[in-house]
C-alpha cells in the first residue's frame, strides 16, 4: 500500500481522490499485492524444487515470480489502465457537468468503462513525443477500429489518418476541443486498422487534464456509429432509428407538398476523417 501514497502517474500530478479510487479498484480486481505474493511463492517454491532435484540453485527469474507478476489477462486490470480511467472519468466531469456513467460505483468504473456499450477512444499530447498515440480504447472501439488492444494501443493516432481529408475542420474540431474542453462529434468518418468505414453520429469528445489541470490527452466517446452499407450501432442507434423514421415521415409530407428532397437527420458527409494525431502545439503553429 506504499504506493498509495504517491501522487503522481506517468510524471503528472494526480489528485489524492483518483489515487485512493485507483488502489480500491486494483485490489477489487484481485490484482494486489498479497496475490500476486501467494502466486509467487507459490510458483517459486515449484521452481525451487525441481532445481533441487537439478542440483540447480533455483532463483532463476520466471514469469509469475515478485520479479515478474503475472500480466492481468484483462488490459482494464492493470494499475495504469485504472489510473488512466480515472483521469478521464474525473476530467469528463469537471468538463461535462456530470458522471460519464449513472450510478456506478468509483471502484468499479475501469471495469464498466471497458464493457460499456459505447466506444471510448483516447490518445495522449505529450510534448515529448513526436506524435500522440493511442493509450486507450474499450472493447467496443477496439471492434469498431478492427483491432485488439495491443495492435491499437502505442499506434501513433495519425498512422491512421487518409490523405485528402478534410484536415481543416478536423483542425478547427481539436482547437475547439482544447479551447472550450469539449466538442460534439457529429457525422464524422473513421476507418479500422483493416479499412472498414463507419460514421460517428453521435460523439463527444473532451480534454484529459491532471488534477491540476495540465492537458496530458483527449478522448472521445462514441454513442452512435453508422457504416457504409447505412447498419447503425451504439446505445442510442434505435432510438434514433425511431426518432429518425418518425422525423423522415414528417419531413417527407412537408417535402412532398413542397417538391422538395429530404437529407437524413445526422447525414454523414462523404469525407473519410479518422483519429488524428495532430497536437495543440502544431494547431497553435499554422
Amino acid at each position: 500500500m506504499q504506493a498509495c501514497m504517491q501522487h503522481t502517474f506517468c510524471g503528472h500530478e494526480v489528485s489524492k481522490f483518483v489515487y485512493a479510487c485507483a488502489c480500491r479498484a486494483q485490489h477489487k480486481s484481485r490484482l494486489c499485492t498479497w496475490q500476486h505474493r501467494q502466486l509467487g511463492r507459490s510458483q517459486q517454491l515449484d521452481v525451487r524444487a525441481q532445481a533441487k532435484k537439478k542440483g540447480g540453485g533455483g532463483k532463476k527469474k520466471q514469469a509469475g515470480s515478485l520479479m515478474d507478476p503475472p500480466k492481468p489477462a484483462n488490459p482494464y486490470l492493470e494499475t495504469s489502465v485504472i489510473m488512466h480511467n480515472l483521469l478521464m472519468v474525473e476530467s469528463y466531469k469537471r468538463k461535462v457537468g456530470k458522471p460519464i456513467m449513472d450510478d456506478a460505483e468509483i471502484q468499479d468504473i475501469a471495469q464498466l468503462m471497458w464493457e460499456a456499450p459505447f466506444a471510448v477512444l483516447s490518445h495522449d499530447l505529450e510534448e515529448s513525443s513526436d506524435a500522440p498515440k493511442f493509450d486507450y480504447a474499450n472493447k467496443a472501439a477496439l471492434d469498431l477500429m478492427e483491432a485488439s488492444w495491443e495492435e491499437l494501443i502505442g499506434k501513433p493516432s495519425n498512422d491512421v489518418t487518409e490523405d485528402g481529408q478534410d484536415i481543416e475542420s478536423l483542425n478547427m474540431l481539436l482547437a475547439e476541443v482544447e479551447r472550450e474542453g469539449t466538442a460534439s462529434v457529429h457525422s464524422r468518418w473513421l476507418t479500422g486498422l483493416k479499412g472498414r468505414d463507419f460514421c460517428i453520429s453521435n460523439g463527444l469528445m473532451w480534454n484529459i487534464e491532471t488534477a491540476t489541470g495540465v492537458l496530458i490527452g483527449q478522448a472521445v466517446t462514441i454513442h452512435e456509429w453508422e457504416f457504409r452499407d447505412g447498419s447503425r450501432g451504439g446505445p442510442t442507434a434505435e432510438a434514433n432509428a425511431v426518432d429518425d423514421r418518425q422525423a423522415k415521415s414528417t419531413s417527407a409530407e412537408d417535402a412532398a407538398q413542397a417538391g422538395q428532397s429530404v437529407l437524413p437527420l445526422y447525414a454523414c458527409t462523404s469525407v473519410v476523417v479518422r483519429w488524428n494525431g495532430i497536437t495543440p502545439g502544431q494547431l497553435a503553429g499554422q
